[in-house]
């Protein structure tokens, strides 16, 4: 199996479909970067503005990357899955690995792993040019935090991946399972946006606000949707004032540190699942 992999992950690094991907994914992180860094700028104008006339206000630009981002991320690696997964089966390889002596087991964890690699070097130029662009303003961002949010959305692409390779591998029309895809990510999003509202509830107690903000990041969507809320959250946290109550923002970074349980378990049930029915797919 471990030379399948490798075979499969050569052919990759060969396809100029994703190396395009990788380039795509680069230059959104490169803008994001850019973008963050003439915000800064900007408010450091506007606090110099307020200074002259003796307002003194505090300026912060987390360096995270926002929900468009992500979903641009997303949406392009997503694609290029699908499409890579879509030409395997539609030359046939899958029913030769059969025949060379791969099990349905194995074949299923080496396309789960071709696309983990996708994920791993898009995301590796993502966060590089985001870097990079936004190299200014590295040194007011405490280093620890943009590293944990490199590895938690890493686990929550992951999770992604398994998505994409569930539905994929099981169903035999690329246009269904774009489709069913498709209705997966826009009932997420609506169904965060209702528990979202619910949760401004000001009759609820803590204990189900909790219960309302796990079942938000239940899956990789609501994940990288709260990336938007990431940004206020670390620019919060790097205050380390515990005199101040910052309500959402504080209860969110306690949050988020779940994401990278929340991912692993979504990937295992998810693969396990996976795993189970194509055992029972007829690929002759």
């Amino acid at each position: 199996m471990y030379n399948n992999i490798r075979q499969r992950i050569a052919y990759l690094i060969r396809s100029k479909l994703f190396w395009l991907t990788v380039v795509l994914c680069a230059f959104i992180g490169g803008k994001d970067g850019y973008d963050h860094k003439k915000q800064y700028l900007e408010n450091l104008d506007m606090q110099e503005r307020w200074e002259e006339k003796g307002v003194l206000i505090e300026v912060y630009q987390a360096v995270t990357i926002n929900f468009d981002t992500l979903l641009g991320f997303m949406i392009i690696t997503g694609l290029f899955i699908l499409l890579s997964i879509e030409h395997e089966k539609r030359c046939g390889i899958y029913r030769n690995r059969l025949q060379s002596g791969l099990s349905k087991i194995q074949i299923y964890i080496t396309e789960l792993t071709a696309s983990m690699f996708t994920i791993t070097i898009s995301w590796a130029a993502l966060v590089t040019t985001n870097i990079i662009f936004a190299a200014e303003i590295q040194e007011w961002i405490k280093g620890k935090y943009i590293i944990a949010f490199i590895i938690i959305y890493l686990l929550v692409n992951f999770s992604w991946a398994s998505i994409l390779v569930l539905f994929s591998m099981l169903m035999d029309s690329f246009v269904s399972t774009v489709v069913v895809i498709a209705v997966f990510v826009f009932i997420c999003v609506m169904g965060l946006e209702f528990l979202h509202e619910k949760m401004l509830d000001t009759e609820l107690s803590g204990g189900e606000v909790r219960q309302i903000e796990l079942l938000m990041y239940s899956n990789p969507i609501g994940m990288a949707i709260s990336a938007e809320d990431l940004e206020d959250t670390v620019g919060y946290l790097q205050r380390d004032n515990d005199d101040v109550d910052y309500g959402f923002y504080k209860r969110f970074g306690k949050t988020i540190k779940l994401f990278p349980l929340f991912s692993m378990v979504q990937f295992s049930l998810i693969t396990l699942c996976g795993i189970m029915i194509f055992k029972r797919k007829n690929l002759v």
